[in-house]
């Protein structure tokens, strides 16, 4: 199966989702963390792809 977690926050917010990530991964599936790019380094040394977010202001 294939699975996006959309998370959104601080590191704190984001480790979890990393953990339940890994975890999907162990077990066979394909797993993404969408997360702002300053986390690509603590998703992908979890072995996760990153879908990265961008930040985008509205006027």
């Amino acid at each position: 199966m294939r699975i996006l977690i959309i998370t959104a926050g601080s590191r704190g917010d984001v480790a979890p989702c990393t953990g339940l990530g890994r975890r999907l991964l162990d077990v066979g599936h394909q797993v993404a963390v969408a997360a702002h790019p300053s986390f690509e380094a603590l998703v992908g040394g979890c072995g996760l792809d990153t879908g990265l977010c961008r930040e985008t202001r509205r006027g």
